[in-house]
């Protein structure tokens, strides 16, 4: 549960305000965001198979949903590749920058972002 009410929510967050209709465009805090959302569902889905995927995090749309609907791991795999593929995209090496201060994990480094999605992306790929 923390992991959809804290680290999910707040990735979904990023990415919303990362968003070209964002309140502040960025396409590598977008990259990023979606590579940790795609980490964290991979995670929840190795450990407990079926999990609220497509419905999830929609607890604050226009058009609530708070009883999601479970989605087997075939449709959970095809969508975390196909978000793997949209954040390797927006990491672009010289694009626009993140905080090195902010980024605790690769301090900034876009380069190593991509090599991390790209290895997810081959280790979903296997497992699919």
């Amino acid at each position: 549960k923390a992991l959809y009410n804290d680290a999910l929510v707040n990735l979904q967050r990023i990415i919303a305000i990362s968003s070209p209709e964002g309140s502040s465009p960025n396409p590598s805090y977008e990259g990023v965001a979606l590579v940790l959302r795609s980490w964290i569902f991979s995670v929840m889905t190795d450990c407990y198979g079926a999990i609220p995927y497509t419905q999830a995090l929609k607890g604050t749309a226009a058009t609530p949903i708070y009883n999601p609907e479970y989605d087997d791991m075939e449709t959970i795999y095809a969508g975390l590749l196909s978000d793997l593929k949209i954040a390797n995209e927006k990491l672009v090496v010289g694009g626009p920058a993140i905080s090195k201060t902010a980024d605790l994990l690769y301090a900034g480094d876009l380069m190593k972002w991509k090599k991390f999605a790209n290895s997810l992306r081959l280790q979903l790929a296997n497992r699919q």
